[in-house]
């Protein structure tokens, strides 16, 4: 459960951190300057593609870590598995 809900952290963080550098994004100091490839980070439509690109898969990923998540919790509160609550739903 800790991996899941770090990663699930880790993927908000980055949605954040996307969101950030696309409504504000720094023009002089910023700190991954050295990452970009010639003059690829002055080329605003290239840089919102790629942010706006990041922003989605990190999207397509955390809905199933969250999901997973979500499962692990519950099974945590109720102090079973999954397949001690659908082997008992099942009989029933």
């Amino acid at each position: 459960m800790v991996f899941l809900v770090s990663l699930s952290l880790e993927l908000l963080a980055i949605i954040v951190s996307s969101l950030t550098t696309l409504i504000a994004p720094c023009k002089s100091d910023c700190p991954l300057a050295e990452l970009c490839v010639g003059d690829g980070c002055d080329i605003v439509w290239l840089r919102d593609i790629v942010i706006t690109l990041s922003i989605v898969i990190t999207l397509f990923f955390s809905a199933p870590v969250m999901f997973l998540a979500v499962i692990q919790l519950r099974n945590f509160t109720l102090n079973k598995t999954s397949n001690e609550r659908f082997a008992k739903n099942a009989r029933s």
